[in-house]
């Protein structure tokens, strides 16, 4: 029995090990919890900020990130945990807003301080790094220690909160900020520093840099500093991914990886034993001269394989880096003119140099090493002074034995090493990239927004495209120019180019070309003028001139799926747009982001979208039928990139409004009709207001006569005081209405642009808009409902909250005060119960804050203000409402609730509003009103007999 239970839990091991293998690499055995798992569900793009200029972390070369230990960190992290951070290089400070504003996850090389503590998650440290003081030859100040730099002059580099934190305890020290590494030798020049403290990765930089700084000191007081990613503290989740996949990456990966990008600088004494074996002689050379310069000419040819675009050659570095990790014989390099080495050897600013030996004139004054050979690169031999012997004596050591051991070819291909690590490659497939080393394409210049040159550069959805795949299979692309797409399709045919990066697979360009699977799918749309109504079918244009591009796919589809068309070739969509407004097509064939935008900017209000056609546009990448290898390795690179990636990349550059009539027509009409028959209500309100102002201006002429004649005319003025105020109340109706029917509109257009890119438009979507349009239509009713409840005669006297009818004239009367920049304030007493006529009381209100408001706009109030408190005074409620509008003068402030007294003649006013506000007060509510000049305003107080249950 024992042995079957034993049989049984190896199956269950076996099984279990099977399983555990599904993924490469220890990333199987990384528990997630539910909460890290919904939150790489919810963020399929993650982004962390690092500065351009910062090599060795990332090396960034014409806006693309090449290479670095970051990048390289970030790929592991990726691959273990099934995630996608990429790094967003730009400048750091801003890079820092946008991660503590979580526009961007947060930051990929960064260091603890407490003030980032503030917004920011700290992960495990991902790389530490030692601090060191680079100073001048000779080292002049004798700078020994971080104390020696007081007083001294020091330069850092701008925004690097690591060094400028480091120094912040140095007293009377000058400090002096260069703008990044790449600049630092000129600015040495005009400035007297004495030293720079740099950490182990600024010193990748500067050994290609040519700087007279040369001494590096490594200091024993200073501390180590931990390198850490900065997450904004929103994403938690995030900062526990990264730590739980870092805790599994073994050390020997990580000091590999450290090895490959940094210089790992440490002081002979701390260095043990060497992986070759020394004499006493070199061991001794060693520890007098743990550190040599050699100089490189900065002028050398391309040939000879010590430069790459102005920097040394990547396996250069690596090369003396492994020197180095072998023997403890640490070599930097500066750039110097060709004409100048000699001289600076002899004058000892260099110990030697490097070089092509094909290009090297023996000369007996120097020693030479034994050469070396990388690969298919050019050779090269270290040369040094002859009191060097043993330097040369540890190099030809540290180079037999990387030759012998074919493991640290690893270390110097670093290029094929990249390629190594996509899996969905063959290895025939990797090794043609790296053969490759960059892909050329060709494009059409005049596509916007598929693909367009300005300014020299290649721009739109398939430089996109093309960024996420150099990303993708760690290889650049360079554009080709071309005037033209048939140009484009020529170079193709003559193999002057490798690909196109959008193209649409056809008969005839099948006959030069291979094409990926499609990319992206967009629908056919039809464009004429404003005036042709909508097209249901294509069969509506036969017998008609309908424009497309030469060579375009879509030529060579409709001319074979409708014969009937009268196609007529353009130069491209902005000639065909043209030729529809002239007359000369009666309508233009193409795609809705091809289009769109040219209608936006171009030609809004001259032509519109009035249909589609069934064939749509597929886009795929087309290759010279020689490169069947690289189709196959674009197209496998192409299924990586995700639906919703390449849906960003649309929406990126694809934003303008049109006009359609496809699905959902009758909804969509429905819609349009709402908002005609809203605008009829509005222009009607607007007449029906100009016909009584009319009427109430001809009544207040004739009112002191007809004064005292009855009450029953009273009630008939205060209704003609209700409708003066229906100008300002008609303006208020049209500012709220404004940004409803905008947004109806909108949402309508937002439907129609769906219908276009999209091939249905699923239920729920559709479902969200009809509410948006259903809601802001419910807005509009109810605006309509408040101002007929204000026109509304009052029939009894009732007993209600004062503070409630004021809220109810702030909510009518807001939006003006706010276009007119004037804040309004209340202050409420609870128990401010009343007996009145509702709307008659609303008119009352209205009228004053009016009033206040003409008075605060007519004096050009910046900071306009009107304030409203109520509050109980024995028996009485008071409303008092105030204003900063500079007070009325006192020779006419008795007399402003007279009739026919108005201080706006130029304005029309009759005079009538505040003496009908008075009658109303005083004969109907029993109360009193009176205004009173006080703090630069007016104050106008309002009182009525209090609800008595209430006192």
């Amino acid at each position: 029995m024992k042995y079957i239970i034993f049989f049984i839990l190896c199956l269950s091991f076996i099984h279990s090990q099977e399983l555990s293998l599904d993924s490469p690499g220890p990333s199987n055995i990384i528990k997630l919890t539910k909460k890290e798992k919904e939150f790489i569900k919810k963020h399929p793009d993650i982004l962390l900020g690092i500065d351009a200029t910062w090599a060795p972390y990332v090396i960034v070369e014409n806006g693309k990130i090449t290479g670095g230990y970051d990048f390289e960190l970030i790929k592991k992290i990726n691959k273990l945990a099934n995630i996608n951070i990429r790094l967003v290089p730009g400048v750091w400070s801003r890079l820092v807003d946008q991660a503590k504003t979580a526009k961007i996850h947060g930051l990929a090389t960064s260091v603890y301080s407490k003030e980032r503590e503030k917004y920011f998650l700290f992960t495990d440290p991902v790389l530490i790094i030692r601090n060191n003081i680079v100073v001048k030859e000779g080292n002049p100040e004798n700078i020994q220690s971080i104390e020696d730099l007081k007083g001294k002059s020091i330069a850092i580099q701008k925004d690097n909160g690591f060094q400028i934190n480091r120094l912040k305890k140095i007293k009377n020290a000058k400090i002096v900020e260069f703008k990044d590494y790449g600049n630092l030798p000129s600015f040495l020049e005009t400035h007297n520093i004495d030293a720079i403290p740099m950490s182990d990765a600024s010193l990748y930089t500067l050994n290609s840099l040519n700087t007279p700084f040369r001494k590096i000191l490594y200091l024993e007081d200073d501390k180590k500093t931990e390198i850490v990613c900065s997450i904004n503290k929103r994403y938690p989740e995030l900062a526990s991914i990264i730590n739980k996949v870092l805790a599994l990456i073994p050390v020997e990966e990580m000091e590999q990886l450290r090895k490959k990008w940094l210089f790992s600088p440490i002081i002979y004494e701390e260095k043990k034993t060497t992986a070759v074996k020394l004499t006493e002689k070199e061991l001794l050379f060693l520890k007098k001269r743990p550190r040599i310069v050699l100089g490189i000419a900065k002028d050398s040819t391309k040939e000879s394989g010590l430069l790459n675009k102005n920097r040394i050659n990547r396996y250069i570095l690596n090369l003396s880096n492994l020197i180095y990790e072998l023997s403890g014989l640490r070599i930097d390099f500066k750039l110097i003119p060709k004409s100048r080495l000699m001289e600076d050897i002899e004058s000892n600013k260099i110990d030697g140099f490097i070089a092509n030996p094909q290009e090297y004139n023996k000369n007996n004054s120097f020693l030479t090493s034994d050469q070396y050979r990388f690969n298919d690169n050019p050779p090269i031999v270290y040369v040094f002074r002859k009191n060097y012997e043993e330097a040369i004596l540890i190099i030809n050591k540290a180079l037999k034995e990387i030759s012998l051991n074919k493991s640290y070819l690893t270390d110097l291909n670093f290029e094929r090493t990249a390629y190594k690590e996509l899996d969905f490659l063959t290895e025939e497939e990797k090794e043609y990239l790296y053969t490759k080393k960059k892909i050329t394409f060709c494009a059409d210049p005049a596509w916007p927004p598929f693909e367009t040159i300005k300014n020299g550069k290649y721009e739109g959805i398939g430089a996109d495209i093309l960024d996420t795949l150099s990303e993708l299979l760690n290889i650049p692309f360079e554009y080709i120019h071309t005037d033209t797409w048939n140009k484009s399709l020529d170079f193709i045919k003559k193999e002057r180019c490798d690909i196109l990066p959008l193209v649409m697979e056809t008969k005839t360009k099948a006959e030069y070309m291979n094409f990926t699977e499609p990319l992206f799918s967009y629908k056919l749309v039809v464009v004429t003028k404003n005036n042709v109504s909508f097209i249901d079918r294509v069969e509506e244009l036969k017998n008609r001139k309908v424009g497309i591009p030469e060579n375009y796919a879509a030529a060579e589809l409709l001319k074979e799926k409708y014969p009937y068309l009268k196609i007529i070739s353009v130069e491209n969509n902005a000639d065909g747009l043209e030729k529809v407004v002239r007359g000369e097509l009666f309508a233009f064939i193409g795609t809705v982001p091809g289009i769109g935008h040219l209608i936006q900017e171009e030609f809004l209000g001259e032509v519109k979208i009035t249909g589609s056609i069934d064939e749509k546009l597929l886009l795929s990448i087309g290759a010279a039928k020689s490169q069947k290898l690289l189709i196959s390795i674009l197209d496998k690179a192409a299924k990586k990139i995700t639906e919703e990636s390449k849906q960003k990349i649309t929406k990126r550059w694809v934003s303008f409004i049109y006009e359609d009539n496809l699905a959902y027509l009758k909804i969509l009409k429905i819609v349009f009709f709402i908002l005609t028959f809203l605008f009829i209500i509005l222009v009607f309100f607007i007449y029906r207001q100009y016909l009584l102002k009319k009427i109430n201006k001809d009544l207040g002429i004739a009112f002191e006569e007809e004064r005292k004649k009855n009450e029953i005319q009273l009630g008939q003025m205060i209704q003609q005081s209700r409708f003066a105020q229906m100008g300002e109340m008609t303006n208020i109706i049209a500012h709220q209405w404004r940004q409803p029917l905008s947004a109806i509109s909108s949402t309508a257009h937002n439907l129609t642009f769906k219908l276009l890119m999209e091939e249905k438009v699923d239920k729920k979507s559709f479902l969200n808009e009809i509410e948006l349009i259903e809601s802001y239509s419910q807005h509009l009713s109810k605006t309509i409902n408040d101002f007929r409840s204000f026109l509304t005669a009052d029939k009894k006297l009732e007993t209600v909250n004062i503070n409630q009818i004021i809220d109810e004239v702030i909510k009518i009367i807001k939006p003006t005060l706010k276009t007119s920049n004037i804040i309004l304030q209340t202050e409420y007493e609870n128990d401010a119960y009343a007996p009145v006529y509702k709307n008659e009381l609303k008119q009352v209100f209205l009228n004053i804050i009016e009033n206040a408001k003409d008075a605060i706009t007519e004096k050009n109030k910046a900071h306009g203000k009107i304030r409203i408190k109520t509050y109980r005074e024995g028996k009485e409620v008071i409303v008092k409402i105030s204003d900063n509008g500079g007070g009325i003068p006192e020779k006419i402030i008795g007399k402003i609730f007279e009739a026919n007294f108005t201080t706006k003649t130029r304005k029309g006013g009759s005079g009538i509003g505040l003496y009908i506000s008075k009658t109303i007060v005083e004969s109907h509510f029993q109360g009193s009103i009176k205004a009173e000049n006080e703090n630069s305003g007016t104050a106008i107080y309002i009182s009525f007999p209090a609800f008595q249950d209430q006192v």
